[in-house]
């Protein structure tokens, strides 16, 4: 079976010499397809969305498959063969124009560099010949049809053009004039095709023709793009007004048309790296890039491997580029700060080409003399740790053959923005590849010896290919040091730097860090050293702010300088990152920072925590009474503006863990002792909210610890408050209960009545959660009355609550809904987490009173409103027990829904809650059981909890 596919022009599909092109466009865009990909698998995803487009089928599986199908009647049965995810056409590489096309230009390319400029030509001849048009130009494949038109015209244009290259220089001129008008006629805006035309029109003599082509050329540049021609062609045209034309034998045969050919071509690459791991993702997008031309733009962080992945791709493909491959140093960060100016920079790379040559002193010159060198030139240009974007973008050769990789620690910003080149940002490598890197630098056989001591050494490293290399380099000078006896010595976890350093400039973390840190303004570069008092992994804006004490418009742009020099990393809006190691050296610069100027970045840090916190606080309790009163914020320190419960909840769970970390260092200092009980207080409401019980009882225990130091009496009451909800939720009722004793031996000293019928309150929930109910529910009513008389609603509505599940649980069900009515009331209209587990008790209330549809609306709001709070275990159990009220009423559909809902929400396949539901599922055809559960648990603190629903 002869197949054989035509994708240069309108699609040809022939069989043993037979026309059996399907008529059916989408028959035709999935051959397309295949075609463009021989022998190669492609995906079923891939096919529905290139040939379906944004209509995709409903079962993209099915409806490929019955295409192939189709497809295959008309190819033969062998043409698609079926691939583990997909289908490939079984065909020669050859066999279809557009493959054939590629291989023949890389072949040219090989024999360019062998020197073979006949066979060059040759197969150039027969690359071009291959062309009958626009590609796939009958094809409905809006997809992929642009992107593969573009690529494959590059590479028809770029033969083309080398193919009138090497004609003008063995002097066949009327020829390649005839091409190149052909050429310029379908593509009319593209320069290079028109720079060739001119210059060959002016060497045999037509130079008034010339000038024709080129007013033309102008005109058709600035109707269709606003715009004048680039500088090759003006440099053209400026050659046609300087000079006359030159008889044809006085150029000589064999001179290029960018007078290079008498030069060796450059090879100037350095080195390539011995132990190149991993980027394999990178590698590819570097060959894709290398397909369609253009400069790409290598950025991240110092030490992530951005010149080692540069060089590495250019060992890889250097023979794709025979005119040469230059490596450019441009010192974007020495510590001699002896940056390469744009003057020098092209005169090194004119010099590569024209050694000895009299050059202008005007950058803008030099600029058009390298723009016009490289014109026709296949060229690989390293341009390596560049500043920024204005020190290369006058190195950017106007020749899309040319491969210009950039590499800097600069995000490049302006040069990507101006759509010169592509992104390729680098991030950390994997702990499996930085395994491999050690292992190769080391020896496998003594990362297998100690491989717990190698995990640690690779997570010190935190992913950066020059720390493992530093690393190893130590190591490997010690080959009878146990790993661990070395770590020990170094400290290295992560964040320890003294491992990683070395005794030759640029071999050690800190000096390539600081290459990074000293060419920052000053401004930030203060602001990078205040950030590594932050004790966690990633601060918000306002915190970041905050530590810096600069207003928040102000210090986005610090933070964005920051982040274009890739120190930092927004990695959510508003958030940022630092990489560990980079913080590990922010930290140490922060320990040279002068006492005086730390002490007050840690005090607006502080006290930015403290009064956001306390507004969280506010609006999870719904009140503000009970709060501490704190000292004033210091000038300098924003506060977060929270919106209301789930805007607090969602700035609680990204930063709790932060807030604790600044109370166990801060607390024992003097200067921070005033804030420490404020700054537990606005914590504990949320610990107790999400469960934390742990973290919430070591934070009581520093805070209490403060008050007994300077004397805080009040502070000491309300933290009692936070160290018996902790024991209570873990099961220690006596010790709750001599906190509570110990804060009401507080209040009667003070003889505040409002905050004693809040402790009869606690003392009556932990009374409850111990299991003695009666008195719990005496001592519920009794607080109730008393804030009643205090005039203290809302723990008055807490307390009726509170009273109304006791109750339930003594099974006096009728006093139940009877107290559910008057805490509704209580209520209003307010809506907090004690409303919803008011709605949990009501709806399980009225499951045991037998009344499943009168159940079926307050858990329907429970339910809604712990998905919206992002509760996990009380949405459970809220799905749990509406799926039994709608079961009970018949409706086993909805009450599947909820079962199955609530067990994908439980993390652990073999927990309690989700064994119960699997029974239930299990059942549902006439399972019996009540689904009410155990009593729930209860909130200790005004306002600042829940029941063990949330």
């Amino acid at each position: 079976m002869d197949l054989r596919i035509g994708l240069l022009g309108p699609l040809q599909v022939e069989l043993d010499g037979a026309d059996v092109a399907p008529s059916s466009d989408r028959l035709r865009s999935l051959l397309a397809v295949l075609a463009l990909a021989p022998g190669r698998s492609v995906s079923v995803g891939r096919l529905a969305s290139q040939v379906w487009g944004s209509s995709p089928p409903s079962s993209p599986k099915g409806a490929v498959a019955t295409y192939v199908g189709r497809l295959r009647r008309h190819l033969g049965d062998g043409a698609i063969v079926t691939e583990p995810h997909g289908y490939a056409l079984r065909i020669a590489v050859d066999a279809v124009d557009a493959s054939r096309l590629e291989r023949l230009v890389a072949d040219a390319r090989r024999a360019r560099v062998r020197g073979e400029a006949s066979e060059e030509e040759r197969l150039l001849r027969e690359a071009t010949a291959l062309w009958r048009g626009v590609p796939l130009a009958d094809v409905d494949l809006p997809e992929v049809a642009s992107q593969e038109v573009v690529r494959l015209e590059e590479k028809h244009l770029a033969a083309s053009e080398r193919l009138a290259d090497l004609d003008i220089s063995a002097g066949r001129f009327d020829s390649t004039i005839d091409r190149l008008t052909g050429l310029t006629a379908s593509w009319p805006l593209r320069e290079s095709l028109w720079t060739r035309l001119l210059r060959v029109l002016h060497l045999v003599g037509r130079r008034a023709e010339a000038l024709d082509r080129y007013e033309h050329a102008r005109s058709l540049i600035a109707e269709q793009l606003g715009s004048d021609p680039g500088a090759e062609l003006q440099a053209a045209h400026a050659e046609l007004l300087a000079a006359a034309a030159p008889p044809a034998a006085e150029r000589g045969e064999g001179q290029a048309m960018s007078g290079l050919a008498s030069t060796p071509p450059p090879h100037q690459l350095p080195r390539d790296i011995l132990q190149f791991i991993g980027r394999e993702e990178e590698l590819e997008l570097l060959d894709a890039c290398a397909d369609r031309g253009g400069p790409v733009v290598i950025t991240g962080p110092p030490g992530v491997g951005k010149s080692a992945l540069a060089v590495h791709w250019s060992h890889r493909h250097a023979e794709q580029f025979p005119d040469g491959q230059i490596h450019l140093d441009l010192r974007g960060f020495d510590l001699d700060e002896q940056v390469m100016t744009c003057e020098t920079a092209l005169r090194t790379l004119i010099a590569a080409f024209a050694p000895g040559e009299d050059l202008p002193s005007a950058e803008e010159a030099l600029a058009a003399r390298w723009r016009t060198l490289t014109t026709g030139q296949e060229l690989l240009i390293v341009l390596d740790n560049a500043r920024d974007s204005d020190q290369v973008r006058m190195l950017m050769p106007a020749e899309s053959r040319c491969m210009i990789l950039v590499t800097s620690r600069s995000s490049m910003n302006g040069l990507l923005a101006a759509g010169y080149a592509t992104a390729l940002p680098l991030e950390p490598v994997g702990p499996r590849d930085a395994a491999r890197l050690l292992a190769a630098r080391i020896g496998c056989s003594r990362v297998d010896r100690e491989p717990e001591a190698a995990e640690r050494l690779i997570l010190g490293c935190s992913g950066l290919p020059l720390a493992v290399a530093l690393a190893a380099a130590r190591i490997a000078g010690q080959p009878q040091l146990p790993l661990e006896s070395l770590l020990e010595e170094a400290d290295a976890v992560p964040g320890a730097l003294d491992i990683f350093s070395g005794d030759v400039e640029g071999a050690d973390l800190r000096t390539v860090f600081s290459w990074s840190w000293r060419a920052l303004s000053p401004a930030a570069a203060r602001c990078f050293r205040l950030l590594g008092l932050h004790p966690g992994s990633d601060i918000s804006l306002t915190a970041a702010a905050s530590l810096v004490g600069r207003p928040v418009g102000e210090f986005r742009a610090l933070l964005g300088e920051l982040a274009c020099a890739h120190l930092v990393r927004e990695h959510s809006a508003g958030r940022y990152v630092m990489h560990d190691l980079l913080r590990a050296y922010a930290a140490e610069l922060a320990a040279t920072t002068a006492a005086e100027e730390r002490e007050e970045a840690v005090l607006r840090l502080v006290d930015h925590f403290l009064h956001t916190g306390r507004r969280g606080t506010v609006h999870l309790r719904g009140s503000e009474d009970v709060l501490l009163a704190v000292p004033e914020a210091r000038p300098g320190s924003v506060e977060t503006a929270l919106t209301g419960r789930q805007d607090t909840l969602a700035w609680f769970r990204k930063e709790w863990g932060v807030v604790v970390q600044l109370i166990e260092t801060t607390a024992a200092e003097p200067l921070f002792e005033s804030r420490c009980p404020g700054l537990v207080q606005s914590l504990s409401a949320y610990l107790e909210l999400d469960r934390h019980w742990g973290p919430w009882e070591h934070v009581a225990a520093i805070g209490l610890a403060a008050t007994a130091r300077i004397g805080d009496d009040v502070g000491e009451a309300d933290l009692r408050v936070s160290a018996a909800g902790a024991a209570m939720y873990q099961e220690r009722t006596d010790e709750a209960l001599e906190h509570l004793h110990a804060r009401r031996r507080i209040l009667e000293r003070r003889g505040d009545e409002e905050d004693l019928a809040r402790v009869t309150y606690q003392l009556g929930l932990v009374l409850a959660h111990h299991g003695d109910l009666p008195q719990a529910l005496e001592m519920t009513l009794d607080a109730a009355a008393r804030c009643r008389r205090a005039g203290n609603a809302i723990t008055e509505a807490m307390a009726y609550s509170n009273a109304a599940e006791m109750l339930m649980n003594l099974e006096r069900h009728d006093e139940a809904l009877e107290m559910c009515e008057v805490a509704r009331t209580a209520w209003g209209e307010s809506r907090s987490h004690n409303t919803v587990a008011l709605w949990m008790t009501e709806g399980r209330l009225r499951l045991l009173r037998g009344e499943p549809e009168l159940a079926l609306q307050p858990l329907a709001r429970a339910v809604e409103a712990h998905r919206a709070d992002g509760f996990e275990a009380s949405t459970v159990r809220a799905l749990t027990i509406r799926g039994e009220a709608r079961r009970r009423t018949g409706d086993h559909a909805g009450a599947a829904a909820d079962w199955h809902e609530a067990l994908e929400a439980v993390d652990d396949p073999s927990d309690e809650a989700a064994v119960e539901l699997r029974g239930r599922l299990a059942d549902i055809g006439g399972g019996t059981g009540s689904g009410t559960g155990v009593g729930l648990r209860h909130p200790l603190a005004e306002g600042r909890s829940t029941s063990s629903e949330h």
